[in-house]
Formats: C-alpha cells, structure tokens, sequence
C-alpha cells in the first residue's frame, strides 16, 4: 500500500468478521455500448471529482443514477455489466460511500473534515466495509447499517452518516453502497458472469456473446415506448440481487 488511511488503520485495528466476498457492477447506457464491444474493455473516463480518469464500480448492486427524466430513446437506458469477485485486485480504492455526494456536501461537512477522499477509503477487501457497518452482505444489500461497532475514528463518524435519513435531498442507496475505483481499463472477456441490457440492445450483446471464452448469462427486459432510465436501474438492481442471492444467501 502507498498511504494506509485512516479508515484502513481503523479497520485493521477492528479486525471485522469476514465475510463473502460480492460482485462488482458497473453501469453504463446504450449509446456506449457498440463502442464498449468493440473495445471489449470498459476504459476509464474523466472524473470531475478526482480531477483524473477513473472507472466507477459499485459493489454487490448497480446502484447508479442516470438523469432522473423520461425519454423514448434506447440509447438513455442503462446496460449493466457484473463480474466476480476476481477482478478485486484491479481497483485501487474502495469507498463506503457515493464520493460525488460526499464532495458536494450532500453527506454533510463531518465526513469531509475527517479526512474526505484522501482518509475515508481502503485499498482492498471491501468485504470489511460491509462487516464493520453492516454485519452480513444481505444487511448491507438492504442498506441496514448496525447500531454499535467499534468506537475507533473515523468508523462511528462514517456509521453515523450511512445510518442517516437523506431521502428528503434526494440521496438514493448509493449512499449506503460501497464505490469501488480503477484507474485502468476492465477487460470484458474475463471474469463476466452477467449482462443486463434492453432488448433493442441484443444484437450488441450477442457480439460480446460469441467473443468471450466464458460464456456470461444475461437478462434482457423489455422497455416501454417511454421511459425513465433511472426507474428501470430500480428494476435491474432487484433482478440481479435475486439472480445473484446464491453467491452471497445461505440455503
């Protein structure tokens, strides 16, 4: 490790029960697609926060918010792709939370005083992100954040802020979902275990389909004529929690 954070000495000291590891997801739209599969690498892209390119995973669920707005354009709406737990040791950071909110204030001033961007992520494991503040990956996947964990800096401070009410700002589950950033490209023709894309989009889909040595499974769904991209994300989020229970739910 370069620089071992505060959050990193923390979690090192609490010493959290382990836990499955989870998928990793990211979240893209269709208009991206053909020149995703032609690459067949999700690259990194400018990031306004960082100020540098970066590739955005969520952990465990496709928590991500396209412009909330209907549209009758299939290029709008979102395709996501999941990988296994494998590519864990291609990101360089994991953070507890959305960092755009976190940088726009939205979280509140305390987390960006305790360190922000540079204390409050880890380098690896994100599993204890989700044993330190939440217990198990099901408690984590429902964002039910626990009510003790070890008073050791920063962790009650950033418990405090993921167990708060900020649905009247219009902050969504990213804000209980652990980010996960890559300062490299992802290639797509390992370790993907599933796609969900909107029908319109299967002839993209079948292309990366014949290409990759390991067959991924998928989910199409059917768009209506209009729609809002950031429902339908709703929608994928609850059918890949369900598809992929196995990985993570006990019989």
């Amino acid at each position: 490790m370069t620089h071992q954070t505060d959050l990193e000495k923390a979690l090192i000291s609490a010493s959290p029960p382990p836990v499955e590891k989870l998928a990793l997801m990211h979240v893209t739209l269709g208009r991206w697609l053909s020149t995703i599969v032609k690459k067949r690498e999700l690259r990194p892209q400018h990031c306004d926060v960082f100020g540098q390119n970066a590739l955005f995973f969520s952990y465990g669920a496709p928590y991500y918010r396209p412009k909330n707005r209907q549209t009758q354009d299939s290029l709008e709406f979102p395709v996501v792709f999941v990988f296994s737990s494998a590519i864990l040791p291609l990101f360089n950071r994991f953070y507890p939370f959305d960092t755009g909110a976190l940088v726009s204030g939205l979280l509140g001033p305390e987390l960006l005083d305790n360190g922000g961007l540079d204390e409050l992520y880890i380098e690896g494991d994100p599993q204890r992100l989700v044993s330190c503040f939440y217990k198990s990956n099901t408690r984590y996947l429902r964002g039910q954040v626990q009510r003790i964990i070890p008073r050791i800096n920063p962790l009650p401070i950033v418990r405090q802020h993921l167990a708060k009410d900020l649905s009247s700002k219009g902050i969504d589950q990213r804000q209980r979902t652990i980010e996960c950033i890559a300062n490299k490209g992802i290639s797509l023709l390992e370790h993907l275990i599933y796609v969900v894309f909107p029908k319109p989009m299967s002839r993209q889909i079948r292309r990366l389909w014949k290409v990759c040595p390991t067959k991924f499974k998928y989910h199409f769904y059917e768009p209506d004529i209009n729609e809002n991209p950031s429902s339908l994300i709703t929608h994928v989020a609850k059918v890949l929690k369900e598809e992929l229970k196995y990985m993570w739910e006990r019989p």
